[in-house]
């Protein structure tokens, strides 16, 4: 009786004597190998799987050599971080000393600047009492003859209010009777030649008009001054005084003995009418010489020297005094 070899199949050995005979056990073994070919399909799927799991995690930067090797990449990461850090603390502090000693600079300028303002201030209020207490009526102007500034007494002269400031000077009235005040600013400006005459108003009154050009501190020329000083008094005493000279020399005039007043230098001031014909001498040969020389000397007598020179300054006043000389012409 002849015996049956075995049949040898992948993966495991079947004995054709304990194996069930037909399409069964036929149908059994390809059932098996259908089995190992999933098992094979799903072992590759899951290796493909954890393959691609271990390229995200190299890309997002997770090191898969281990917890060592992660943690070192993270502790250098933090340490630079922390040296950022540190710099930028350093800059901060460093413009934060810069700073301080800005804020003490600029404390320093104030201080400096307030001080500064406090005697402006103090020489301002010192000037306007100046000019208010000498009651000299002033107008100040600038390069376009605008008011700049005046005192309270130029209101008597020309017709501004505490308003008018920055306003032309052509737009005012004044009450002076030339009405040559903004001609002569303009000319002051365009030549910068002071100019100083006497001005009379409507009503009377009498100033000394000066106009002044106006120098800044670092000399430019930044307007004219004009100031007004009232003479009116002046003037009237100076009227009565020419009205008084005149009346005595009318007097003077009505006598008929010669009269001969002198000066303390003892030049001859005036002389009647009766002087010059008694002694033969013209108007112009006389006023304004000294004594001794009228009359080609003839005056100076010794008696006459005497009482001019050494009695009158002592005496003030002599009556009844003769002298005794020849005159060639009388």
């Amino acid at each position: 009786m002849a015996k049956k070899k075995p049949v040898k199949r992948k993966g495991k050995e079947t004995n054709p004597d304990s194996s069930p005979t037909g399409d069964g056990g036929i149908e059994q073994t390809e059932s098996n190998t259908k089995a190992a070919k999933d098992n094979k399909s799903q072992s590759i799927t899951k290796t493909g799987e954890k393959e691609k799991r271990t390229d995200d995690d190299q890309a997002s930067g997770v090191n898969i050599g281990g917890p060592a090797g992660g943690s070192a990449a993270a502790n250098d990461d933090l340490q630079a971080t922390a040296e950022q850090l540190e710099a930028s603390d350093d800059q901060v502090m460093s413009v934060n000393e810069e700073l301080h000693s800005l804020n003490k600079q600029l404390s320093t300028v104030n201080h400096q600047l307030a001080s500064k303002v406090e005697e402006l201030e103090s020489k301002l209020t010192d000037l306007q009492n100046l000019l208010e207490a000498t009651d000299v009526a002033t107008v100040c102007l600038d390069c376009d003859l605008a008011v700049r500034w005046f005192t309270p007494s130029v209101q008597q002269v020309i017709r501004l209010r505490e308003s008018d400031r920055g306003r032309p000077l052509a737009d005012f009235s004044d009450d002076l009777h030339d009405g040559e005040l903004l001609k002569m600013a303009e000319r002051v400006l365009r030549k910068l030649n002071p100019i100083e005459d006497d001005v009379a108003c409507r009503d009377g009154r009498v100033y000394i008009r000066r106009v002044t050009p106006y120098r800044t501190d670092d000399h430019r020329i930044g307007g004219v001054v004009i100031t007004f000083i009232d003479i009116t008094q002046r003037k009237k005493d100076e009227q009565a005084l020419q009205a008084a000279k005149e009346y005595a020399e009318s007097i003077n005039e009505t006598l008929h003995e010669p009269l001969l007043v002198l000066n303390a230098d003892l030049t001859v001031r005036s002389c009647n009418a009766a002087f010059y014909d008694h002694f033969q001498v013209s108007r112009d040969d006389t006023l304004g010489r000294k004594i001794y020389d009228l009359g080609d000397g003839q005056w100076n007598i010794p008696q006459l020297r005497e009482l001019l020179e050494d009695v009158l300054p002592d005496s003030k006043v002599f009556n009844d005094f003769e002298v005794t000389h020849e005159f060639n012409n009388i």
